[in-house]
């Protein structure tokens, strides 16, 4: 399977990736590599999981609705497990790719399970490597049963009783319908019915921003199946903030509430730049101990952390030590 050749829009294709990076060259795989904690994604409405064991062997594991309760679903799916790995005697990235076709899940069997042989040297540390592993699991769901196929609209494709207006994204064009944009966003409304020179012009360019993000922000907005995850998430935050879209901006800053798994400096360092005020105040109600701050300060996005938000930890961390100032 060739993830370059699958549309945007297919909701029965996704990927699942894990990332390790180097941080000790004198050990192997934990502390040498660190695992990504973003191995979830959401296939054709089904969580699937992706996770990667070194014993004797390399054990890459794939479960699909493992903690459903429901017995009345299956699957089938083309799987493709992918490695890229930069060895240094090479000018260029290695990929190697095993694809496993029509394998089955259902309630009684929700995990595969292989073992990938030709991968072992690369994590065994007999080849030195520069840079990240990256791991991705590429999954086409072939069959389902048990489970409803939701809305997903292809935007790469004009559809002249629905779409009235294009945009311009990475060369690439997007059609859009050009009211119920403005409806959610007066950016939209100023470029499509305001008094600039982009309403004339047949595409409109939006400059700066991806074309995958913004197929994804317009599903967001056009309520289907689009899922933000916490992968995408900085880039929906940027749009939501170019595009003047609250609602996604909320919704992003609930997801980042919720999520244990994000660094807490960046976390920080986005509630800053977004104004994301749930947040900042949420992360800065973690600090209850001297601990916390000490931890804090060896957090790898520690530097790119405000002198503002510094200050404000300072103040805690008096109020904490019962101090007062003069």
């Amino acid at each position: 399977m060739d993830a370059e050749n699958k549309s945007n829009t297919d909701n029965n294709y996704g990927e699942i990736q894990l990332v390790f990076k180097l941080v000790d060259k004198k050990y192997f795989f934990n502390p040498l590599f660190h695992r990504s904690e973003h191995s979830i994604a959401k296939i054709r409405n089904l969580p699937w999981t992706l996770s990667l064991v070194k014993k004797d062997q390399i054990k890459v594991t794939i479960s699909c609705n493992e903690d459903s309760s429901s017995n009345v679903w299956k699957c089938e799916a083309d799987i493709a497990l992918e490695i890229n790995y930069h060895d240094v005697r090479s000018d260029t990235p290695t990929k190697m790719e095993t694809i496993f076709e029509g394998r089955k899940f259902d309630f009684n069997k929700r995990i595969m399970e292989e073992t990938v042989e030709q991968w072992i040297d690369v994590f065994n540390g007999k080849i030195e490597l520069k840079g990240a592993i990256t791991v991705t699991a590429k999954v086409k769901v072939t069959k389902l049963y048990g489970y409803r196929k939701r809305k997903m609209l292809d935007f790469s494709t004009n559809h002249p009783d629905y779409f009235d207006g294009v945009l311009l994204v990475e060369n690439k064009k997007i059609y859009v319908q050009k009211r119920y944009l403005a409806t959610k966003s007066t950016y939209f409304w100023n470029i499509f019915f305001g008094d600039f020179k982009e309403k004339e012009q047949e595409a409109v360019e939006i400059p700066g921003v991806k074309y995958d993000d913004v197929i994804q922000f317009l599903n967001f907005i056009h309520h289907t199946d689009s899922q933000i995850n916490i992968e995408t998430i900085e880039n929906m935050m940027v749009l939501a903030d170019l595009f003047l879209i609250d609602c996604l901006m909320c919704c992003c800053e609930k997801i980042l509430i919720k999520a244990d798994s994000v660094n807490l400096a960046k976390k920080l360092i986005w509630a800053e730049r977004f104004a994301l005020n749930e947040l900042m105040d949420h992360c800065l109600d973690g600090f209850k101990k001297m601990q916390d701050f000490v931890e804090f300060r060896k957090n790898e996005f520690y530097a790119g952390v405000s002198d503002d938000i510094k200050s404000t930890l300072l103040d805690r961390v008096m109020k904490i030590k019962g101090y007062r100032y003069l």
